[in-house]
């Protein structure tokens, strides 16, 4: 007879069983230790506030710091945006919309709230898809941009 033999018996089976185990041990391990280094991030909440007009920019007078400002703090956010298609005098650093986000009241700085534009949190989303952005990135940006202008540069 020509071929080889194949045999089956219980110590092969143990073996790939043990095989599994072991991936699985693996698995796990991995998973906790991304866990562990996620940990400064997991709980890390981020609220937002859509806006909508018929219009071809939203105004500035719907555009509330404040109120987004406490919802970051009752929901306990670590930063807060914006999100429209566009802002009326995005671009002018002295216009009403880029004011508001600047105010100057005792109680209210306004300073984890950012202005994103619809193509930015597009832009955002694809390079998480394609390169994975890191939440440090992602964090550096709430803490350093707050007008549609810092978030462009």
């Amino acid at each position: 007879m020509h071929g080889r033999e194949i045999a089956s018996d219980a110590t092969g089976s143990e073996r790939a069983d043990n095989g599994k185990v072991l991936l699985e041990q693996r698995r796990r391990t991995a998973l906790d230790r991304l866990n562990s280094e996620l940990s400064d991030y997991r709980d890390c909440r981020v609220v937002y506030d859509a806006k909508h007009t018929e219009q071809l920019s939203v105004p500035a007078d719907k555009i509330d710091p404040s109120s987004l400002e406490d919802f970051l703090f009752d929901d306990d956010a670590v930063y807060g945006f914006f999100v429209a298609v566009q802002y009326a005098a995005e671009t002018n650093p002295s216009g009403k919309v880029n004011r508001k986000m600047f105010s100057k009241t005792l109680h209210r700085s306004y300073q984890k709230l950012t202005l994103l534009k619809i193509k930015h949190l597009d832009e955002l989303i694809r390079l998480h898809l394609h390169y994975g952005l890191p939440l440090t990135d992602l964090w550096n940006m709430f803490k350093n941009c707050r007008t549609v202008t810092d978030v462009d540069q």
